[in-house]
């Protein structure tokens, strides 16, 4: 009976663990990439443009991110950092060629029609050494997601709302033409209107342009376009976000290679 009883224990002990680490962030390799320099110093870097050339030239790692159960809103890539990046024969591939291009050893995506960013790309500007077979990157990626979800409703919605922490405006005319554009201070999670017929519209979030400022100069600002085609976003309106963000720093100690 003593014997069961422990048992039970540690198989109670083991499924906690095992639950546990499935609701770690997690780091997985998308791509994996080596460009080489043609350009050979005091020969071809005295060529109009030279070294401009090769800038994307260098060692790349491409990871997905996933924060189990969490939005994942932004990458914060200058509070992450990058330790060291090296071959398996120690060399270190943050150091430029002479007289290549340095580069930004974390490059996280800004896809204007994504949600959210997902993928980090860690950059190194110099190339594995011959013989080489794995790259290592080691550091932290520090990621921003939402926090505390609440929700909020807005009756007879006909392009038009302010919902206390942001702003819905339609777009009219023109290449965003019966689209919503949002801006405030708080993230959103999703966005559905509820038509005269009681007809549940979703729709779609995509970033907006980072560049482009609101009057407001909004923290958060998204496109929302409805789910079907040439349907007007009119009833009642749905929105669910985040009152507050979080930030998790997910370490990274990554060994990769041709087959990841």
């Amino acid at each position: 009976m003593i014997r069961s009883l422990g048992l039970l224990a540690a198989f109670a002990a083991f499924s906690a663990a095992t639950a546990q680490d499935a609701q770690k962030p997690t780091l997985k390799v998308m791509s994996f990439s080596v460009t080489r320099s043609d350009v050979v110093p005091g020969k071809t870097d005295d060529v109009p443009g030279g070294f401009a050339f090769d800038r994307e030239k260098g060692t790349r790692v491409v990871v997905r991110i996933d924060v189990p159960g969490r939005q994942l809103l932004s990458i914060d890539t200058k509070a992450s950092k990058v330790e060291s990046f090296t071959d398996d024969k120690n060399t270190d591939l943050t150091v430029p060629p002479a007289k290549g291009p340095g580069g930004k050893l974390l490059q996280a995506e800004r896809g204007p029609t994504r949600l959210r960013p997902t993928e980090l790309t860690f950059f190194a500007p110099a190339w594995p050494a011959a013989g080489a077979t794995k790259v290592r990157v080691k550091g932290s990626v520090v990621v921003v997601v939402g926090k505390d979800e609440k929700d909020v409703e807005k009756k007879d919605f006909a392009g038009d709302a302010d919902l206390g922490f942001g702003t819905m405006s339609e777009q009219k005319g023109g290449f965003g033409g019966g689209s919503i554009t949002f801006e405030g201070n708080k993230p959103l999670k999703s966005v559905a209107v509820t038509d005269a017929d009681g007809k549940t519209i979703p729709c779609t979030l995509s970033v907006g342009n980072p560049f482009a400022k609101g009057a407001n100069n909004a923290a958060f600002r998204y496109t929302i376009r409805p789910g079907e085609r040439g349907v007007a976003l009119r009833g009642t309106l749905k929105v669910k976000y985040f009152d507050a963000t979080e930030e998790v720093t997910i370490p990274v100690d990554l060994e990769v290679g041709p087959g990841f």
